[in-house]
């Protein structure tokens, strides 16, 4: 199977695909809780902690990097931008607090200060003022938004850009489940305009050009983890065509864990948690992404 998109329904089908022996493998689930060893969940993108074989036999992975990476990418990010003293604005399910955790770690490392405002994740009606109240009390410079609840994530933007009196001097940053077209769809191109965020690789230049070819006027736009999925379906595939008879969800699993492969996202290896593997000194797996003047997101050429 390939997914979740998120790392708390990825949470949510551990017992399943592990009661069932069917090997899971995310192209966006970045929690760190997903790190299992001897589980049949596997990342294809940057992840935050899990692990992947060895008993218990357990079946899920990952083709994009853990939020532990991304927290500090972010971090970075941000003070390179000038931020010193940052509001993290974060919902209480395993992405929001394991970024913000993450982040947090990082950024004070570095000398900021940060300040974390934590919502329940399941609360109906988040307050967007919350924030702006914070980072007035703060004197804050910087916003760092981690949450996978994207009408939030685009209010707090909203909120900011159209407070008074002015925080014009603010710096907005945003997880990687910020940069969604669905934040320019519901604030307005004009407010989303130069918002910035981490976001996995972007996926190679044929395989974009593909995707838009093959989605031409069906209204549907492009995102990077559209590269992470072909890759998690490619390591699957692999995977299955390696494995001896019965090809069941063990012998599957087995040969999943040496699969590698130049994938369009990027490198494709795994840990012995299952997560896509990470290498500093490697092949970049995080890029920064902005929001357009047209609503469309773009790579930040040379971040």
């Amino acid at each position: 199977m390939v997914g979740e998109v998120c790392s708390s329904a990825s949470l949510g089908a551990l017992g399943v695909v592990n009661k069932y022996q069917i090997p899971l493998v995310s192209p966006a689930s970045t929690a760190p809780a997903l790190s299992i060893k001897g589980d049949y969940f596997f990342r294809r993108a940057p992840c935050m902690r899990r692990r992947l074989w060895g008993p218990p036999r357990i079946f899920v992975g990952q083709t994009v990097p853990s939020d532990k990476y991304q927290g500090q990418f972010a971090a970075r990010r941000m003070i390179a931008l000038g931020a010193k003293t940052v509001v993290i604005a974060s919902s209480s399910d395993s992405y929001g607090q394991e970024l913000a955790y993450n982040f947090i770690a990082a950024f004070t490392r570095d000398g900021g200060k940060a300040f974390n405002v934590e919502v329940p994740a399941q609360a109906p009606n988040k307050n967007a003022s919350d924030i702006v109240d914070a980072v007035r009390a703060r004197s804050a410079n910087g916003v760092f938004i981690a949450t996978n609840d994207l009408a939030w994530g685009a209010d707090i933007i909203k909120a900011l850009r159209t407070a008074q009196p002015p925080l014009s001097a603010v710096t907005i940053f945003g997880g990687d489940s910020l940069m969604d077209a669905t934040v320019p769809l519901r604030i307005g191109a004009a407010l989303a305009k130069g918002v910035r965020g981490s976001d996995v690789t972007f996926g190679s230049p044929a395989f974009v050009a593909a995707f838009k070819t093959y989605t031409a006027g069906k209204n549907i736009s492009y995102v990077p983890k559209a590269s992470h999925a072909y890759d998690a379906a490619e390591a699957l595939i692999e995977a299955y065509r390696r494995a001896e008879a019965p090809k069941d969800g063990k012998a599957i699993l087995a040969q999943l864990a040496d699969v590698r492969f130049k994938g369009v996202s990027g490198p494709i290896a795994f840990n012995e948690f299952g997560d896509l593997k990470y290498d500093p000194k490697g092949p970049r797996l995080y890029t920064v992404t902005e929001f357009g003047a047209d609503g469309s997101i773009a790579v930040v050429r040379g971040e």
